[in-house]
């Protein structure tokens, strides 16, 4: 059978699906790599937006790098770094998954924060940080990449940094949980200092973190 190639990218392979195409794991001869092919059908618009998310937030360890963008027949093709692991979670913060030790939880919860700070530096806020989104290898966090922008908007007064950081403390619990309880009353963890303090950013609305920065620096004790 021939193998599937497009543009110069060769030996497609479908990885996953998406709900607007799918993703395919490919070589570049041209720079000797493997890359990851975002496909969206019908979707272009979408696919233009993400692919600005991802050239505004630029260079990090955290975060995919995206190396071309390119329509074919009304479909749109996002080429990026391709990633090694899978994800911490299979879907939201209800569908359980492993539980994992509290410090390494939060080492992971950190290097997600840090991928954050680019995201918001780039002018966006990622607006979809879930368990699904987190890529992983070998539960090593210096391996996590944050993925999937469909869902990014711009930084406004509508759209706040806080909407990202408080998924992220809620990430950090269903590490510690391998699931997110219906009620916070629920939680269990080892240190009472780390269930407190993300108990209390997510019980007061009125005192939280101006910028990722500052949240890191208050888990930094817990690693």
């Amino acid at each position: 059978m021939e193998k599937l190639t497009i543009k110069h990218y060769q030996n497609l392979k479908q990885i996953g699906r998406g709900s607007h195409g799918r993703v395919y794991k490919a070589y570049d001869p041209i720079k000797n790599r493997n890359v990851a092919i975002k496909e969206a059908v019908k979707r272009i618009k979408d696919a233009e937006h993400e692919a600005t998310v991802m050239k505004a937030y630029g260079k990090s360890p955290f975060l995919p790098t995206i190396y071309d963008y390119f329509e074919f027949k009304n479909t749109s093709f996002i080429v990026m770094e391709y990633i090694e692991g899978k994800p911490v979670g299979k879907g939201d913060f209800k569908r359980p998954s492993e539980k994992k030790d509290e410090k390494l939880s939060v080492q992971i919860t950190i290097n997600t924060l840090k991928s954050l700070t680019s995201i918001h530096k780039g002018g966006y806020i990622h607006n979809d940080i879930r368990p699904k989104n987190i890529m992983l290898q070998n539960d090593n966090p210096a391996t996590l990449k944050v993925i999937d922008f469909t869902l990014a908007k711009e930084l406004s007064p509508k759209h706040l940094i806080q909407t990202d950081l408080r998924d992220a403390a809620r990430l950090c619990i269903f590490l510690c949980h391998g699931y997110f309880p219906d009620s916070l009353s629920e939680l269990q963890f080892k240190n009472n200092k780390l269930q407190s303090t993300l108990l209390h950013f997510l019980q007061h609305s009125n005192e939280t973190y101006d910028q990722s920065s500052d949240f890191i620096a208050a888990l930094q004790p817990f690693v």
